[in-house]
């Protein structure tokens, strides 16, 4: 019981960030809990919604084994900007370098994405590059608590019809936590600080 409180209340702190941090890129639009790939033969599904100064985000999602080591994801994101919506996709590579050890107690991984939003005389490309780590944390009840950290640098094309292109390079810091409700579904906390913006995301996945 002590265990379970005390996931709750470190996935309530996370919430409790949003009231101070308010367009993330990750892993094209929102950062997958951990650094860890998903198993063979499972994938996972899920859903989140992101909040910034000026954008509410809805996003679906699902990530599929690639190898023992490696895995991909698959997004589709709605944006609402000033009442105007945004309509894009993404899809993200990712490779676990360093697994979980007694010697080395976290998770390691580098991988990089591409992503296209489109909407009303505007739309844009977004290519994040970087790496997550992770340390899963077992409770004593069996649950795991997953904080994770990552570091990205991220390549962003902006074409308006008024402004015309505007290309920049931003550098992303990423910080959040999940933590496991069932062995199958989790719910997640996580921010991103730096680029053109500053988001925070609540979302759940199910492993299938």
């Amino acid at each position: 019981m002590r265990d379970c409180v005390r996931g709750i209340l470190t996935f309530a702190s996370l919430l409790g960030c949003a009231l101070f941090v308010t367009n993330s890129h990750a892993q094209v639009y929102y950062s997958f809990p951990g650094a860890t790939v998903i198993e063979k033969d499972f994938a996972d599904v899920g859903t989140a919604i992101g909040f910034g100064d000026n954008v509410t985000r809805l996003l679906g999602y699902g990530r599929f084994n690639v190898s023992q080591v490696s895995d991909l994801g698959l997004e589709v994101v709605m944006d609402n900007t000033a009442g105007t919506w945004r309509l894009g996709a993404g899809v993200d590579y990712r490779y676990l370098i360093v697994p979980t050890s007694r010697e080395l107690p976290f998770d390691l991984s580098v991988g990089a994405g591409l992503g296209f939003e489109s909407g009303a005389h505007f739309s844009n490309i977004d290519i994040p590059v970087g790496g997550m780590i992770s340390r899963p944390l077992e409770l004593d009840n069996g649950h795991i608590l997953l904080p994770f950290a990552g570091f990205y640098v991220v390549y962003t094309n902006v074409h308006s019809d008024r402004f015309g292109n505007d290309a920049d390079l931003e550098v992303e810091l990423r910080a959040g936590s999940s933590y496991e409700l069932t062995r199958m579904v989790r719910v997640f906390a996580a921010a991103s600080f730096g680029g053109r913006d500053t988001m925070f995301f609540l979302g759940v996945n199910a492993r299938l």
